[in-house]
C-alpha cells in the first residue's frame, strides 16, 4: 500500500505517518504531500517512542 513515511532521528527507524488510498491516476494524490504546520509537526516514533519535530520536507513517498 503506497503511504507516506518519516524517518527517526533518534533510531533511525522509518514509519508510517499516513497510509494513502488508492485512487484513479488522474486524481494525483500521490504528488501531493499531507500538510503540516509551518513549524512542524510533533510525531511519537511508534519504534523507540521518542518525540520528534518532524518537516514536510522530510516525508517521504514509499509503495512497496
Amino acid at each position: 500500500m503506497p503511504r507516506w513515511v518519516l524517518i527517526c532521528p533518534s533510531c533511525k527507524q522509518e514509519f508510517t505517518h499516513l497510509p494513502i488510498e488508492k485512487r484513479p491516476l488522474e486524481d494525483s494524490q500521490f504528488d501531493r504531500k499531507p500538510a503540516f504546520p509551518s513549524t512542524g509537526l510533533a510525531i511519537d516514533c511508534p519504534n523507540c517512542h521518542g518525540r520528534s519535530v518532524f518537516q514536510k520536507s522530510e516525508l517521504t513517498f514509499r509503495d512497496d
